[in-house]
């Protein structure tokens, strides 16, 4: 499946099967990255503003930002754990829904979500 290595600016990427991989990305405006049953890894970073979006309706979902990135974060982890590295973002899911702000003043929005598989958080280097 997908394993994409420095890409920069908007993308839309969608799998119906298989693990989708972006390292060193800079991802911009309204980006979004879904499989239906797969594991997502992204590794990079994103612009102040914008949506940025990453779904599996069956896998693990592992996104890694850097540590002095700012964002409202959105996470629902169905059926599975949830790791965060960024305290702002409450580890402890109630009711199946967690959401925290990162930085100062962020207009950026991360929504990972999974319906089955675990969700981790990860601040970069």
């Amino acid at each position: 499946m997908p394993d994409v290595t420095g890409v920069n600016g908007q993308v839309n990427l969608t799998s119906d099967s298989g693990t989708i991989t972006l390292s060193q990305a800079s991802l911009a405006r309204n980006s979004s990255v879904s499989t239906n049953s797969g594991d997502i890894r992204f590794d990079g970073g994103i612009a102040p503003n914008g949506s940025y979006q990453f779904q599996s309706e069956s896998g693990s979902v592992d996104v890694t930002l850097p540590p002095d990135t700012s964002f409202h974060a959105a996470v629902t982890p169905n059926s599975g754990s949830f790791n965060s590295d960024f305290p702002e973002v409450n580890s402890q899911p109630s009711g199946g829904n967690v959401a925290g702000d990162v930085g100062n003043s962020p207009l950026a929005n991360v929504m990972i979500k999974t319906d089955s598989g675990s969700i981790n958080l990860n601040k970069g280097a």
